[in-house]
């Protein structure tokens, strides 16, 4: 059977990398709704659904992450009573299956063989037989790790500083006609951020950043917040340390 993958893709201009500098305003569900008649905000709300304890009031900070071809997972950070600690939440299967599976029986898609015969009988039974029979079945798995103030303080500091340099790529069209070369970015992993700044929550994302980007560097501090989280390795914790402190004085050095 094929790989499901949603259909996250962003039209941006084939200058793109440009904007690997800096996180892109949210326009989903993550930012509190804009996909109101779109199908993928069923999709956005299930993920919320699940990984509803990235969003505890004592968490501040998080990121969903949303791979084409794997499970989806949150990372979080929370403080109570003075104490931090990263939160890692992630799906036993792909949320995005139960969405196919809807627009499977829908008739929203139609899946055939080589000869051109309908095999979506098929996909659905196959599909089913991987689901469990509903959303409200799917198992999070949920590892904690408490960290010091230090550490804390310079991932709040980090958040605050990613997410209030969030803006729009320079979009603007080079010509009259409607008729600009984009680029179209499907498959991938898209990371949707929030920091929760006193009253407002700030949100941005990123699709796939590159490697050495300012985005790519902030992915890979949560990449190494999860790590840290599952083997519980105090040595990861310091490596850590060392990476935000490190993207926190090359955000210094550039202006908003």
């Amino acid at each position: 059977m094929k790989q499901l993958a949603p259909l996250l893709a962003l039209l941006l201009p084939l200058t793109a990398s440009a904007t690997d500098e800096h996180l892109v305003p949210e326009d989903s569900v993550f930012s509190e709704g804009a996909y109101e008649d779109y199908d993928l905000d069923r999709y956005y709300h299930s993920v919320m659904s699940v990984l509803k304890d990235a969003y505890a009031q004592e968490t501040f900070a998080r990121v969903i992450v949303l791979p084409s071809f794997w499970n989806e997972y949150a990372i979080a950070v929370s403080r109570k009573g003075g104490q931090y600690k990263i939160i890692h939440l992630t799906t036993d299967t792909s949320l995005y299956g139960f969405d196919a599976l809807k627009d499977y029986k829908d008739g929203k898609v139609q899946i055939t063989d080589g000869e051109g015969n309908s095999i979506l009988d098929e996909e659905i039974a196959e599909l089913e037989a991987k689901l469990p029979a509903s959303i409200d079945d799917v198992v999070v798995e949920k590892c904690e790790i408490e960290i010091d103030e230090g550490l804390g303080d310079v991932l709040h500091t980090l958040w605050s500083e990613m997410l209030f340099r969030t803006r729009y790529a320079d979009q603007r069209p080079v010509s009259t006609d409607g008729d600009d070369t984009i680029l179209i970015r499907a498959d991938g992993i898209n990371y949707h951020f929030s920091f929760d700044g006193g009253i407002d929550r700030l949100t941005g994302q990123i699709w796939s950043p590159d490697e050495g980007s300012v985005t790519g560097k902030f992915v890979d501090i949560t990449d190494a917040m999860r790590k840290a989280c599952l083997s519980k390795d105090n040595g990861k914790l310091r490596g850590l340390r060392r990476s935000a402190d490190a993207l926190l004085v090359e955000l210094s050095a550039s202006p908003y």
